[in-house]
């Protein structure tokens, strides 16, 4: 007869005709918690699944892996799909640095077409400036007809899934060929005396024509912006609302919800009147001038730290666009079959919408991230360029001010993931002296973003 050790518990395997019917229910309810705690729990004490799992009120999942061997070290509902938020950069990334490589630029090209007319190349460069256009346009002959070609991102400005609400924000800027200072403007609303207009200063001049200011001084209006509204007709961005008379100054960023409107009058400002916009004839064009971007990697170590959606989407749509892809669905469709083709990670029940984890609609599950994170691990060129870019805990990016405590401070390197009631994150550790895969998910929590993420650094600090 053998003999299995159940923790404390002695269970005999082969037959025991002395067992009573309570011994039986017994001995399949510690062999039942046995097993639970097997899931969320190993042997080498780490217990941060098992503690993710006590949280109340929330749905979550946890992995911990070892990155050398791909041994799961801990893992709590790591097959359950939620919502992964910004944690899905990490996939766009990692498929763009094989997709279109490190060294890949946007370009915005100038170019010279037939008939004298002068052609205007917009390459989705997510960091262009209005420094850069004009730098561009002095290559162009004065009183020149421009044709402006945006055609270089075939997707709409926005995936299916997204919060209306999240529109008048600048993370939620639309994507397009056309992108000007991200596609978001400063704004500064100067208050007056009580029942007076407040005074608008744009950062942006030309922008006159796409915000209209309707906000008032008020003796008793709340502070902090809490009484400022904004709708959207037609093309304006209209700011109603109050602020405290005599108060501070209150700096604004808005969306550019127009980027085709919003360049024709950058271009008018600066004295190019003649503009339509149009694809460029067949065939190639003399080159006039042509301004490059950062290379992917250095976009991107921005872009991760900060979780700029506008950026990851633009590398998202670059991908796209070199596999013709059109449409939303048939995006994530895509990016789920490179991610299987680069790193062998099947894609399962998982979904995608689009490239920056701001659609509801996508779903994930914290296994499958923990396998890209392992097979991104096996190749050291990818390993070091992806560390590169991730916040680390206490020192930058979206983790500067988070678990910041002494004897933890730099040793978690991940990113980010939060939306309304969702704290995740997916990166690596070094919190016990060696790396170690670390993927939680933490959705649904009644508070909002802030409170999960608190949660979620609880969890972390009590399972050190």
């Amino acid at each position: 007869m053998r003999v299995v050790r159940l923790g404390a518990f002695l269970l005999e395997r082969g037959p025991h005709p002395t067992l009573s019917q309570r011994e039986r229910v017994l001995t399949l309810v510690l062999l039942t918690a046995s097993l639970f705690l097997s899931a969320c729990t190993h042997s080498g004490g780490s217990n941060m699944c098992a503690r993710l799992a006590d949280v109340p009120h929330a749905t979550a999942a946890c992995v911990v892996q070892d990155p050398k061997t791909g041994s799961i070290l801990s893992e709590y509902q790591s097959q359950r799909l939620l919502v992964p938020a910004s944690t899905q950069k990490l996939v766009t990334y990692l498929v763009a640095l094989k997709a279109l490589g490190p060294d890949y630029r946007f370009h915005t090209t100038l170019y010279q077409l037939p008939g004298g007319e002068v052609g205007l190349r917009m390459g989705g460069d997510p960091t262009l400036t209005m420094a850069d256009l004009r730098a561009l346009l002095e290559k162009m002959p004065k009183n020149a007809r421009l044709r402006v070609d945006d055609t270089a991102i075939l997707l709409s400005p926005y995936a299916p899934g997204v919060a209306v609400e999240d529109l008048q924000f600048c993370f939620a800027a639309p994507l397009s060929a056309v992108m000007l200072g991200t596609n978001c403007t400063s704004i500064k609303l100067v208050p007056t005396q009580a029942g007076q207009k407040v005074r608008l200063v744009l950062e942006d001049p030309w922008m006159t024509s796409f915000v209209e200011n309707r906000v008032r001084s008020e003796e008793n209006c709340p502070a902090n912006g809490g009484a400022l509204l904004q709708e959207q007709e037609g093309l304006k961005t209209v700011l109603t609302g109050c602020l405290p008379a005599g108060g501070e100054v209150f700096p604004l960023r808005l969306p550019i919800r127009h980027p085709r409107e919003a360049l024709r009058m950058a271009l008018e400002a600066i004295g190019v009147r003649h503009v339509h916009y149009a694809a460029l004839p067949p065939g190639e064009h003399p080159t006039l001038s042509d301004h490059a971007s950062e290379d992917l990697q250095t976009i991107s170590v921005v872009a991760m730290k900060e979780s700029d959606n506008l950026k990851l989407s633009a590398l998202f749509a670059a991908i796209m666009a070199k596999h013709q892809i059109q449409t939303w669905p048939e995006a994530g469709k895509k990016l789920r079959e490179l991610t299987h083709h680069y790193y062998g990670v099947a894609p399962g029940r998982v979904s995608m919408w689009d490239g920056s984890g701001w659609s509801r609609y996508n779903q994930m599950t914290a296994g499958y991230l923990a396998q890209l994170l392992y097979q991104a691990y096996q190749d050291p060129e990818i390993y070091a360029l992806l560390k590169e870019t991730f916040p680390r805990n206490g020192m930058d990016g979206t983790l500067k001010k988070r678990l910041a405590e002494e004897g933890i401070r730099g040793k978690i390197y991940a990113k980010t993931g939060g939306l309304k009631g969702i704290s995740n994150l997916a990166g690596y550790m070094q919190l016990r002296g060696h790396e170690e895969i670390l993927v939680l998910f933490l959705n649904f929590w009644p508070l909002e973003q802030g409170a999960a993420s608190m949660q979620l650094d609880k969890v972390i600090m009590g399972a050190r």
